[in-house]
């Protein structure tokens, strides 16, 4: 803000970013000074008119003239700011879209090789697993034949009689051996009973 402490006294301005370089505000301050000297107060107004300011000669269009003169340059320098801000918003805004688009390329690569990964990975379990099925399919089938061998083998033998305990403690399991029709040694030597 303008300091404008005793008269005659240079004002000191603040500085600001994209403002007013201060050699030019202090040029145009000693312009208008000048152009202030050469008006003065006095009782040369119009007949109606309040007293004040009148000016002397043509400082008055001078002043008008650097004042519009200062106007143009602030709008304009205004509209170059403006102008630079949009350009910026447009660059930020062009960066931030390609960003975007490198994000999702990235993230579409990434979901195809987890995606490959999985599917290589799914495709190891599943062929371990239909190994795993086979071999128990096999083995399920060796213990079926072997089942139906034993099966067929205890047919053609035929049912087994049981030994009693009385066999047993008198020494003559070693007797019992099964023979076709289900009947021991020592039945088989009785004869039919």
């Amino acid at each position: 803000m303008a300091d404008h402490g005793e008269p005659g006294r240079d004002p000191e301005f603040g500085v600001r970013f994209l403002g007013y370089s201060r050699r030019e505000v202090d040029e145009l301050v000693a312009e208008v000074r000048r152009e202030l000297r050469g008006l003065h107060v006095g009782p040369e107004q119009a007949p109606g008119e309040p007293g004040g300011w009148t000016a002397l000669g043509p400082a008055q269009g001078h002043v008008s003239r650097v004042l519009r003169f200062a106007q143009e340059e602030a709008d304009a320098r205004v509209a170059e700011a403006k102008r630079q801000a949009e350009q910026t918003l447009r660059s930020a805004r062009e960066v931030a879209d390609r960003l975007m688009a490198d994000a999702r390329k990235r993230s579409i690569e990434l979901e195809a090789r987890v995606a490959t990964a999985l599917d290589r990975e799914v495709t190891a379990r599943v062929g371990e697993l239909v190994s795993t099925h086979a071999r128990l399919i096999v083995g399920l089938a060796g213990m079926r034949d072997s089942l139906v061998e034993a099966l067929e083998l205890d047919a053609r033998l035929g049912p087994v009689q049981p030994i009693s305990f009385e066999d047993l403690t008198q020494d003559r399991a070693q007797a019992y051996v099964p023979r076709p029709g289900g009947r021991s040694a020592e039945q088989a030597g009785r004869g039919p009973e």
